[in-house]
């Protein structure tokens, strides 16, 4: 909080979670509340979970209908399970037949891009994954059977198609190998004019049947493993020799009597036919067997799959395919393809940016039309430290230091030392919340460098210092040092930064003070350093620290919209408010829950990789704050923190979202960076910004849904400039723009309205560009709705667990209903935390990749629930956990990817922080027999 003149008068704290005061009556208390899942989560019919109901969507006649804006979570496998994992396959659909195939029911539009992550890739160097297996992707026109529209079927951990055309599609996830569970993301088109070729193929008819391949050696073992480094779509497209007609007869009893070995098995094909020659790319058959296809599948039967049935064109051409896939495994073959000409898909290259709205909501890119900060202004982020090697802070970070200083949680060997690289809070591989990384990332994260996302702060660097390990936790002690670090005050590292740092950020607290706490951040203050910390995130009025010390600015958290969000602390310690976040929702209809999207880390493979995350929390609020902050010091280096105290006091660098003037939930008011800037400007004596006009749009995003007609007002926002002529145009042409009621500068009110004539259902995007004489181009992004939406289907079970603080283990569990309500019965009092998410494959692990997750409270906050009474309303989200390669996709083959590797993916959905629970079979059987 600010100083002690500028407080608000003091409210009774209220707590989110409401007491009922009464025992259940059964040998304990009651802990209820509701589990929210974000709206644009749907969940494969089919799942292997038993309680997901008795639904399916394995026959292309009856595919499952999905949004064509959508993230799918999804399992499939190529044999059955067996019931491996969990023991018990009275629990599980598939634990004796395979579940080969997923269709799902979409219309689409020309540049969406479909993204299938294999969440358990059979060579992810990972111990989390009790299953391992490879899924390939394909894209159908239902209304023609001849072939597939798109395949993409490499050997990776990815597979990617980009529609070409408008239309209604079926999507095929299907298990060519394995087990494994899936994430299906499906992204609204895309606008860039840069070009990138795709992993997919592109609608050309093969030959079911045939195969063009390349032998390395005529006497290769013809059983030999799997373990080929060629692409075949490459080689195909670089092969210009003519091939040679092969006689069937003839080429098989050469094959037999060269090699003198048997027909080869491929993925329910043999290979009947075969030269051996190596001088050139032949032409060899391949006969379907019922035997290979039944050994294959692991099943004892031989019936035919639905997809073989209903559509044996489309089934023919995909077992092609698929034994084409196998032989490139092979250690004899240089290259296999399909009897048809590769040509390479281009499609637009997609900007992480335009997922970043929580940036507009606070005038950010107008702010940066009038300067883009200063390498020399320094934030100190105090937290789990940062992936030092992440590509996206290239360049960005100054030394920093780790001051965690028991080796028991430090997760690096020692106690305090120079390197404040974070090796991750769990010890399980993809249970880390990489906490400091993404809000490094917010602060700084390079900016118009093409690649990823951008930092508020913009050419701002981050002094990164260590304090979380293990569980993400951390003592005051070496936060304490931290800061006196960050402010260049005397501290147990012995040493001093070469420069103070301007901003020190806090994501981090808990519900406890101190005498000695408060005096070191007045001392941090005093050296001039500007103090920012999270309200914290248990929804309540109750303190949080230390964002409720004297002169430390506390940062409330803003939904989109303007509301509070739901998990945001307040109370008359909140001084102003900043986007945070909403993983509930995806209002902007971006294809991405509202979280706030930065850097992150993804080490399923056993390896740190940079990747980048959606979070929520007054901690991702924090940052946003601090990145403001920095580029005023860039245009004011006087700035000090009486002057932010008594701006914030003024209302003239924020938006006054609640009742007029300061209030409990956003303080002053949410941070407005534009008007930040100005009056930088201002106490800087002016001079420093040019007078150049900034274009401002109220609202600054239009959200149409199904309605026709939205107006907006442009403006000038920069008054020292004189208004310039503007140009307005869009993107996308059912966009349809009425100037008829702005000046002669084109500025004032401005009437859109969409013409959806013509358009297929769904969900559309589009931008509106305001172009001045003068000065940059101002883009509103605009979302509209055709038609009636497919709704998402219920989640899948939801898993309840009770964490004992003080033991570690779990005390009580329960599934949650259909509705998301849970109770747990029979808590005795103690200290607690609830986690909660999904186990699609049985496998007896909540948390994983590919699953939900979420916890209440979470564990960067510190706190946890003590219960000495029955509690109601305990209330938190889970969020689908995984997270992309930024380089490197856990491929065994990176020839054949042809798709560009440096170009980062975009993210998943993703908790603050994904603990990785077992859960018990006795638990298990005893919470889902009802």
């Amino acid at each position: 909080m600010l100083t002690s003149a500028l407080l608000a008068t003091t409210l009774t704290a209220t707590l989110t979670a409401t007491l009922s005061g009464c025992s259940d009556g059964v040998g304990g208390f009651t802990l209820s509340g509701t589990l929210y899942t974000s709206g644009s989560l749907v969940t494969d019919y089919d799942i292997n979970d038993l309680r997901g109901g008795t639904r399916s969507n394995s026959d292309p006649l009856d595919p499952q209908p999905i949004p064509n804006i959508t993230t799918v979570q999804g399992f499939a496998s190529a044999v059955p399970t067996f019931a491996e994992a969990s023991g018990d396959g009275s629990f599980e659909r598939f634990a004796e037949t395979p579940d080969e195939d997923d269709f799902y029911a979409v219309s689409l539009q020309a540049g969406q891009r479909i993204l299938l992550t294999i969440v358990d890739y059979q060579n992810n160097r990972s111990s989390d994954s009790n299953y391992r297996g490879d899924l390939d992707l394909a894209l159908y026109d239902p209304a023609n059977q001849s072939d597939a529209v798109q395949v993409s079927n490499r050997r990776s951990s990815t597979e990617e198609i980009v529609v070409s055309n408008d239309g209604d599609y079926l999507i095929r996830v299907y298990a060519y190998s394995g087990i494994s569970k899936y994430v299906l993301q499906l992204f609204p088109p895309e606008n860039d004019s840069t070009l990138l070729v795709s992993a997919a193929r592109p609608s050309r008819t093969l030959i079911p049947g045939e195969a063009i391949v390349r032998w390395k050696d005529p006497s290769a073992n013809l059983n030999a493993p799997a373990n080929s480094s060629a692409s075949s779509e490459q080689h195909a497209a670089q092969s210009t020799e003519p091939l040679p007609d092969i006689n069937l007869t003839d080429a098989l009893a050469q094959a037999q009597t060269q090699a003198q070995q048997p027909a080869i098995a491929l993925h329910g094909y043999q290979l009947t036919s075969r030269l051996g020659r190596t001088d050139r790319a032949e032409r060899v058959s391949l006969a379907r067997t019922l035997q290979a296809q039944s050994s294959k599948s692991g099943a004892a039967t031989e019936s035919p799959s639905a997809f073989e049935r209903h559509t044996p064109q489309w089934a023919a051409a995909s077992d092609t395919l698929n034994s084409i896939k196998a032989l490139n495994e092979r250690d004899d073959v240089e290259y296999a393809a399909p009897n048809y000409v590769h040509r390479a898909l281009f499609t637009p290259n997609d900007s992480l940016y335009r997922l970043q709205s929580h940036y507009t909501d606070i005038r950010l890119p107008q702010a940066w039309d009038l300067t883009q900060g200063s390498a020399d202004v320094v934030v100190a982020v105090i937290d789990s430290g940062v992936f030092m090697a992440h590509p996206d802070l290239a360049g960005k970070l100054v030394d920093g230091y780790d001051f965690i200083s028991d080796s028991r949680t430090s997760r690096d060997g020692d106690g305090i030392d120079s390197d404040p690289d974070d090796p991750g809070d769990s010890t399980q591989s993809g249970a880390s919340s990489w906490h400091g990384t993404h809000v490094s990332g917010t602060i700084a994260a390079a900016t118009n460098n093409n690649d990823g996302v951008a930092g508020s702060g913009f050419r701002t660097r981050v002094m990164p210092l260590r304090v979380l390990g293990l569980n993400s936790e951390g003592s005051s002690y070496d936060v304490m040092q931290a800061v006196r670090y960050a402010a260049r005050l005397p501290n147990d590292s012995g040493r001093l930064p070469s420069r103070r740092a301007d901003v020190i950020n806090l994501s981090l607290g808990s519900n406890f003070s101190s005498t000695a706490e408060q005096a070191i951040f007045s001392a941090a203050r005093d050296a001039g350093s500007i103090i920012v910390a999270a309200a914290g995130n248990s929804g309540s009025s109750e303190a949080f620290y230390p964002a409720s010390y004297e002169g430390v600015i506390s940062v409330s958290a803003t939904a989109p919209g303007g509301s509070r969000a739901y998990y945001s602390n307040f109370g008359n310690r909140v001084d102003v408010a900043a986007p945070g976040g909403d993983l509930r929702f995806d209002l902007n209809g971006d294809g991405q829950t509202d979280g706030i999207l930065s850097t992150s880390v993804n080490d399923a493979s056993g390896n740190r990789v940079g990747d980048y995350r959606l979070q929520e929390g007054t901690s991702m609020a924090t940052p946003h704050v601090a990145g403001v902050l920095a580029l005023m010091k860039g245009l004011y280096p006087e700035l000090t923190p009486q002057d932010v105290d008594s701006l914030l006091a003024s209302g003239t660098i924020t938006d006054d979202l609640g009742p007029a003037g300061r209030d409990d939930e956003f303080g002053h008011g949410r941070i407005n960076a534009l008007k930040a800037v100005l009056q930088a400007d201002n106490l800087a004596g002016g001079g420093t910004i040019p007078a150049t006009p900034v274009l401002d749009s109220d609202p600054s995003t239009l959200q149409f849904g199904t309605q026709e007609r939205l107006t907006l007002t442009l403006t000038n926002a920069n008054q020292n400039a004189e208004p310039p002529q503007v140009n307005a145009d869009a993107d996308v042409d059912w966009l349809v723009i009425d100037a008829s009621s702005t000046d002669e500068n084109g500025l004032g009110t401005y009437a859109i309205s969409v013409n959806r004539s013509g358009l297929i259902d769904g969900l559309y995007s589009g931008t509106l560009r305001f172009t001045p004489d003068t000065g940059n181009t101002l883009e509103v992004q605009v979302t509209m709705q055709k038609g009636e939406l497919v709704t998402a289907d219920a989640a899948a079970p939801q898993y309840v667990l009770l964490e004992d603080i003080s033991t570690g283990e779990i005390a009580t569990e329960t599934r949650a209903n259909a509705d998301g309500t849970y109770v747990l019965r029979g808590v005795r009092a103690g200290s607690y935390r609830i986690i909660a998410g999904s186990d699609i494959d049985v496998d007896l692990f909540i948390c994983q990749n590919g699953e939900t997750c979420g916890e209440y409270p979470d564990r960067i906050s510190g706190a946890f629930i003590e219960v000495e009474e029955s509690l109601s309303g305990v209330d938190f989200v889970v969020s689908l956990v995984t997270g992309i390669n930024t380089d490197a996709d856990g491929s065994d083959d990176s020839t054949d990817d042809n798709s560009d590797s440096s170009d980062p993916l975009l993210p998943l959905q993703r908790t603050p922080t994904e603990p990785r629970v077992e859960r018990e079979s006795s638990n298990r059987r005893q919470t889902l027999e009802d």
